[in-house]
């Protein structure tokens, strides 16, 4: 299955071996800027003002949460949560099995980009050129760091490294150790 959004609010499900739609849902009138996120059989996605999840066979609805203006980066998700940014400069953290909000944070500006989670590390970048390391359990923020120059892209996690790429075309690499509170920040 492919699975793919459209400008008019449909998210589509694609056979992939013969192209032939299976299902179509309507998810509301508002342009869907992300990519559906699959995770053991259910589709997470944001829209106009919600955090929806969808059985990925069928196209039912699992579970819906009303949010502050859904961001336009898609989530990510574990098996203990869905994180979501929005348009204003939060982060949620939503349960996957019914859409309980478990925690919110702000992150002093605006996520393009998806959260990062590894373990027990969460890392998430904004316009204003903060990254901001967290526990992914307790959205307590670990440790922030200015880099200078907004943050567009998804942070990739690399053993203790958050790798962040910043709009004047830096390649950061940040060290990190939660347990020591110890943080380093190298550019490339």
């Amino acid at each position: 299955m492919v699975f793919v959004t459209n400008r008019a609010g449909f998210l589509y499900a694609i056979d992939a071996s013969s192209g032939q739609q299976r299902w179509r849902v309507e998810l509301g009138e508002y342009v869907i800027r992300t990519t559906p996120t699959y995770h053991d059989g259910t589709l997470y996605l944001v829209a106009g003002f919600d955090a929806i999840a969808l059985d990925a066979r069928t196209g039912e609805q699992r579970w819906k949460t009303n949010i502050r203006y859904a961001g336009t980066a898609s989530p990510t998700v574990t098996n203990t949560a869905m994180y979501v940014v929005s348009q204003e400069g939060w982060l949620y953290a939503f349960s996957p099995e019914d859409g309980t909000e478990l925690w919110k944070l702000s992150t002093d500006g605006i996520s393009f980009g998806s959260p990062s989670v590894r373990g027990d590390r969460l890392v998430l970048g904004t316009d204003k050129g903060m990254v901001i390391g967290m526990n992914p359990k307790t959205g307590r923020s670990a440790w922030k760091r200015d880099l200078g120059s907004p943050v567009y892209a998804t942070p990739v996690l690399a053993g203790h490294t958050a790798w962040v790429v910043t709009d004047d075309g830096m390649l950061h690499g940040i060290q990190i150790d939660l347990a020591e509170g110890h943080v380093g920040v190298e550019p490339l």
